[in-house]
């Protein structure tokens, strides 16, 4: 950007009225107060910013690029070391509210700029120094923007600062005199401490997401609770017993313990009522995996066998045997007559033509033998009378013809 020497003094703007600063809807119409500016580099730049303001301060973002908003010194690409404390007050509300985020038309209170996401790379650079200190009679309300010299993702080197926010101011114990307001991309950042002085928990209307000094918030709670958090201080604490008062701080800015938890900030209540039970928080049930049940396979029907008796008998070695002692049994002839076309076993001359031709015949038993030699002599009988018959009949014949 464009050199410029280096810019030093004090600012100071008071107003009976109110203060509103808009930002444009054309590139780089923005709206400022303090040194600097868009593309302005300089070597260092420095000086206390005071602004008192009788009613409402009002910043507002502008709709194009670069159309930002701010009170401090810097701004847009401006390159360089800078330095100076910044005390705010409006008699009324303060209010910051980015329009487009899009479009690096931020809105801030803190020097430097706020480049955040894709715009990062547009960011400047150098070191940031100086205490900010913002008071409200009534509301501040941040939506969007960023009070401090720096986001969690800006390249600047935040070398020291504290940053003290109070609305409420005129009478910081009354609840209904002003709380702090912001959505979940307010942002707020001191190198040495974030400080919130409120009248009581339910003036703490700050978003879960917002982010301070780079960690998110968890939105905080309300009255009553069981405990006093580790982030809480408080003048006076509400109990079920009554009413004490530690004073651990006296609502003036800067009074009370340095902030001991995760991103150096705590709030700083003027009572809060401390009652009651933990939450029951339900026990986490794990999930429950169904079983895995395997698919049902029908049963398979073997194919039909072929009939066969064989299946009808016993296929084992002592049926085989049992079979084999029969067939040699009964292989001889026995004493069964055998005829052969029509005749007996004995040849026309009475002779026998059975053969015992089986040398592996089983032996008869004497039994056997004495039926066969009864039958024999029987058969030779009738042989030897059927002889004589003949015989008779022969001579008879014989007779008769002579």
């Amino acid at each position: 950007g464009m050199m410029v020497p280096d810019m030093a003094g004090d600012i100071v703007l008071t107003s009976d009225g109110s203060l509103t600063m808009t930002g444009g809807s054309a590139l780089q119409t923005y709206a400022q107060v303090g040194h600097g500016g868009s593309v302005a580099d300089s070597h260092t730049i420095s000086g206390h910013v005071q602004i008192d303001i009788a009613e409402d301060i009002v910043m507002t973002g502008g709709t194009a690029a670069v159309s930002s908003t701010q009170i401090g010194h810097g701004g847009y690409k401006n390159n360089a070391d800078i330095s100076g404390e910044l005390d705010i007050h409006a008699g009324g509300d303060i209010t910051l509210d980015v329009q487009s985020s899009i479009n690096e038309a931020y809105v801030k209170i803190g020097h430097g700029d706020d480049m955040r996401y894709g715009a990062v790379a547009d960011a400047s650079t150098g070191d940031r120094s100086g205490d900010i200190a913002v008071t409200a009679g009534g509301n501040v309300t941040v939506l969007g923007g960023l009070m401090g010299h720096a986001n969690d993702q800006s390249p600047a080197t935040v070398t020291g600062g504290r940053t003290w926010i109070a609305p409420a101011r005129n009478t910081p114990d009354d609840p209904t005199a002003g709380s702090l307001i912001g959505d979940a991309d307010a942002a707020f950042s001191g190198k040495d401490g974030v400080r919130f002085y409120l009248p009581r928990r339910e003036n703490n209307q700050l978003s879960a997401g917002a982010k301070i000094n780079g960690v998110v918030y968890d939105g905080g709670v309300g009255d009553p609770w069981y405990e006093q958090r580790p982030d809480e201080y408080a003048n006076y604490i509400v109990t079920d017993s009554g009413i004490l008062h530690p004073g651990e701080h006296d609502n003036t800015l800067g009074s009370g313990p340095a902030p001991i938890v995760a991103g150096n900030y705590a709030f700083y209540f003027d009572t809060i009522v401390v009652s009651g039970e933990p939450p029951v928080i339900p026990p986490v049930t794990p999930p429950v995996t169904p079983p895995v049940i395997p698919p049902v396979i029908p049963p398979v029907t073997p194919p039909e066998k072929p009939f066969s008796w064989s299946d009808y008998f016993a296929d084992d070695r002592a049926l085989e045997e049992w079979i084999r002692r029969q067939e040699n049994q009964y292989r001889g002839p026995g004493s069964t007559n055998i005829y052969y076309e029509g005749f007996s076993q004995y040849g026309p001359n009475g002779e026998s033509i059975y053969q015992y031709g089986f040398s592996d015949a089983p032996s008869l038993s004497s039994d056997e033998e004495d039926v066969l030699r009864r039958h024999l002599r029987h058969l030779e009988g009738k042989s030897a009378d059927s002889k004589g018959e003949e015989a008779v009949d022969a001579s008879v014949n014989a007779g008769g013809e002579e």
